[in-house]
């Protein structure tokens, strides 16, 4: 330390030769107060680091100073100089000059080799302050369970499947389906061979039923329904659809009278109509 403190001196004599600006201090409320008004130049400058939190680690280094790594060399401090615990994060720099500075604290996002040039001019009496907030790391909640973080999905699956349907021409046909999952989508489809599949646009296509008119041309048809998650793509068991025999009675039986003995006979009239 005493070899720091000698360093420090001769630095102080070497720039009062050059006709760099004097430094005085003063112990005031235990505090360190410079003075550097009576300066004739401000090409030296002391700068005073204040972070938050209060307890961060400061490094500064000279982008022209390289150590034996080839790396920008660390600036002491005047409390490394001095050993004085209230010249913590104090620097004589020099103004018009590259500097690059490191900021740590634990729980908080650390910033490397932030640039650092003032100009003469940025100092009041030869005095700079920079002021650093860091950014606070977000720690997640212990007590919570990672399922808060990424809840789990339902797994998808069908739950119900269609059934076949049957229906007179006309009559308004419905297939329904039933599903277990989050953010589910649906689209039914059709086929005329069992093989060749198309989305449909009946009524309902894109929700868990579907539902049309009977038609002729429709007989014998298939249907199912693709359901995804997003994830996950399930296909239904494929349904038929078939036009169903549609009765009609023409002529309806009468009363009958007739001896002991005789035959009775009674009448009715069916039209079957597909």
């Amino acid at each position: 330390m005493k070899q720091k403190t000698l360093s420090f001196i001769l630095v102080l004599v070497m720039l009062l030769t050059l006709g760099m600006p004097s430094v005085t201090n003063a112990v005031s409320n235990n505090s360190i107060l410079y003075d550097l008004s009576a300066s004739e130049t401000d090409d030296v400058m002391l700068v005073r680091f204040t972070s938050d939190p209060e307890d961060a680690e400061i490094t500064v280094y000279d982008s022209e100073l390289l150590d034996e790594n080839r790396e920008p060399q660390v600036v002491l401090s005047q409390k490394e100089i001095e050993d004085d615990p209230n010249l913590d994060k104090v620097y004589l720099l020099k103004a018009d000059h590259l500097y690059y500075y490191d900021v740590t604290a634990d729980g908080y996002v650390s910033v490397e080799k932030e640039e650092l040039k003032f100009s003469a001019d940025d100092g009041e009496e030869g005095e700079l302050t920079i002021e650093i907030a860091l950014e606070q790391i977000e720690e997640s909640d212990p007590e919570a369970g990672e399922s808060q973080e990424q809840p789990l999905r339902t797994a998808l699956a069908i739950t119900e499947q269609p059934v076949n349907a049957v229906a007179e021409v006309g009559e308004t046909v419905t297939f329904h389906i039933a599903v277990q999952g989050d953010n589910v989508t649906y689209q039914w489809q059709f086929s005329k061979n069992g093989t060749t599949w198309s989305n449909s646009s009946a009524t309902g296509n894109k929700t868990d039923t579907l539902s049309f008119q009977a038609a002729s041309t429709y007989n014998g048809r298939q249907f199912r329904c693709v359901v995804s998650n997003g994830t996950d793509t399930i296909v239904s068991d494929a349904v038929t659809f078939t036009i169903g025999v549609k009765l009609a009675i023409t002529a309806q039986p009468e009363n009958v009278i007739a001896a002991s003995g005789e035959t009775v006979s009674f009448h009715i009239g069916v039209k079957v109509k597909m």
